[in-house]
């Protein structure tokens, strides 16, 4: 397959679109990561939160 030169629009475009959708993907995997922390720990606080009221 014939590579783009870098001096056309699609070259970079491309290079910029595949930037955007790691950086998306990684902060994604953030986010999931997060919520999956604060999940366990307000369904504990929760579940404490019921026991005592």
């Amino acid at each position: 397959m014939k590579k783009p030169l870098q001096s056309s629009k699609s070259f970079w475009q491309d290079d910029i679109v595949l930037k955007i959708t790691n950086r998306r993907k990684w902060i994604e995997y953030l986010v999931e990561k997060k919520t999956i922390q604060h999940g366990k720990f307000s369904s504990r606080f929760v579940r404490l939160l019921k026991k005592i009221f």
